[in-house]
């Protein structure tokens, strides 16, 4: 599809949908990975509750307030600027592949841990219905909050399980290179 300038009006209609300009303008990979963001943020609000709801909500606001204004910037783009542009998916924009550490298995290992953390989390939400249903009035202020928070509990020790992890990792690289400085720093001294 080409990518060119259209019609001013559809355009600001289709800048109230995130990816929808990009799309329109014949920027697929581009419009449909902003949409893919938007709306993957959208379920995880609805899935996780508590703070993770209230993360992945803010997070759709700022990708809806993104798309809005990627969309008419694309737009103002002069028509050669438009002709020259590659279509790619929008998280490309963000990393730079050359300084990117993620290691190649890393998305292997995280997506299925992710994806079974999340289900865990939905089916929880499904049991812990039927659970607080069953709790006595003497025991309801008792039994109802950990009951009902426990995924976000679980899903907040893991991030600070990752965290602790990423931290050590980054301090074991910081004292690799600071090895490695001070030996190199050293034979320097010696040859000079």
């Amino acid at each position: 599809m080409e990518i060119k300038k259209k019609n001013g009006f559809f355009t600001f209609i289709f800048s109230f949908v995130p990816g929808a300009v990009e799309m329109y303008m014949g920027l697929m990979k581009s419009g449909f990975s902003i949409l893919l963001i938007f709306a993957t943020s959208i379920v995880l609000s609805s899935f996780l509750p508590g703070l993770l709801e209230g993360f992945f909500i803010a997070f759709a606001i700022v990708t809806w307030i993104y798309a809005f204004f990627h969309g008419w910037n694309i737009y103002s783009q002069s028509p050669e600027r438009l002709a020259q542009m590659e279509d790619g998916y929008i998280w490309k924009d963000f990393v730079d592949e050359r300084k990117s550490s993620i290691p190649d298995g890393f998305v292997k290992k995280a997506a299925p841990i992710a994806l079974i953390v999340l289900g865990a989390s939905a089916i929880w939400n499904y049991v812990s219905g039927i659970l607080i249903r069953q709790i006595p009035d003497e025991y309801w202020n008792d039994l109802y909050l950990p009951i009902r928070e426990l995924p976000q509990l679980v899903i907040a020790i893991l991030f600070v399980v990752i965290g602790v992890k990423l931290i050590k990792g980054r301090k074991k690289k910081f004292e690799e290179e600071t090895v490695e400085n001070t030996t190199l720093i050293a034979e320097q001294t010696k040859e000079g």
